[in-house]
Formats: C-alpha cells, sequence, structure tokens
C-alpha cells in the first residue's frame, strides 16, 4: 500500500502543526508516507531523519500563477505525476475541490480530505471536523495524540 499526504499549506509554521497528523498515518498505516507539499514549507530539512516520511514531493505553485503545477496544464500534469507513482490511498489537509479532483484523476480510490467549501480554513477546526468525518462516533476519549485515537478506530 502506498498512502500520500497533501499539505499544500505555506510555511514552516504549517508543516510542523502537520506532524503529528503525518506520524500518526505513519504508525496507523506502518508504513512510511509520501507527503506532497510546498518547497517554502522545508519539509526536506525538518523530515530528512522522520522514518515516517519516506517520499518528499514539492507542489510546484507560486503567487504569480506560473508555476509548474498552476493553471489547467499544471493540474493536469500534478495528476500525470501522482498516477505514475501508484498510490492507494490519499489524506489532504486542505477542502480544495483542486486536490479532491486531482487524487480522482491520479486514480486514487482512497481520497480522505477535509469538507470541500469551507468558508475559513481554521487548522484545529479543520483538523476536528477532518478527523471526526473518518469515523463520527470517535471521541476525545483514548488516550495519546488525538489524530492517533482516531486512527485507531477506523479500518
Amino acid at each position: 500500500m502506498k498512502v500520500l499526504v497533501i499539505q499544500p499549506k505555506i510555511g514552516v509554521g504549517d508543516m510542523i502543526i502537520y506532524l503529528p497528523y503525518i506520524q500518526a498515518i505513519y504508525k496507523k498505516f506502518d508504513l512510511p508516507v509520501s507527503i506532497l507539499v510546498k518547497k517554502n514549507s522545508r519539509a526536506d530539512q525538518i523530515l530528512a531523519k522522520d522514518e515516517s516520511v519516506n517520499e518528499i514531493i514539492f507542489l510546484k505553485r507560486n503567487q504569480d500563477n506560473n508555476g509548474e503545477h498552476d493553471g489547467i496544464v499544471g493540474f493536469f500534469k500534478l495528476a500525470k505525476e501522482l498516477k505514475s507513482k501508484k498510490f492507494d490511498k490519499v489524506f489532504i489537509y486542505n477542502s480544495s475541490l483542486r486536490y479532491y479532483l486531482i487524487s480522482k484523476l491520479a486514480g486514487i480510490n482512497d481520497i480522505s480530505q477535509y469538507p470541500l467549501f469551507r468558508k475559513k480554513d481554521n487548522i484545529v477546526t479543520s483538523a476536528k471536523i477532518f478527523t471526526e468525518l473518518l469515523n463520527p462516533s470517535a471521541k476525545i476519549l483514548g488516550k495519546g495524540h488525538q489524530m492517533e485515537v482516531y486512527l485507531k478506530s477506523i479500518k
């Protein structure tokens, strides 16, 4: 099984906030994951010796909208790149329809994503909603990191 985590937010702080979730996914599936991140997340430096991640794929989008993965051409290019890697499951830490459709085009059938079309994207609120959608009956009752508790209760 190959698992992809998409964390498209910018900056080191966002990457650090999502590390426990990435590590919980690694523990749940007992295999290192691949992550799709922006270069300025510094994931390559932060995760250089982290056993939970085996591959860092950089999302090439920028503010000028002329990155390799920007626009409609970039959309299909990214889908093709991900399809060649043959992922089985994806966790999308974003409520964008773009990443859902890219995952579908990449042939990934098992998709877990933040709720689509959220107007405000508060990291804590989104993570809570996201994990509750993975298992609606899960409550914050277990011991350990919240994401680990939720992941224990899914398939």
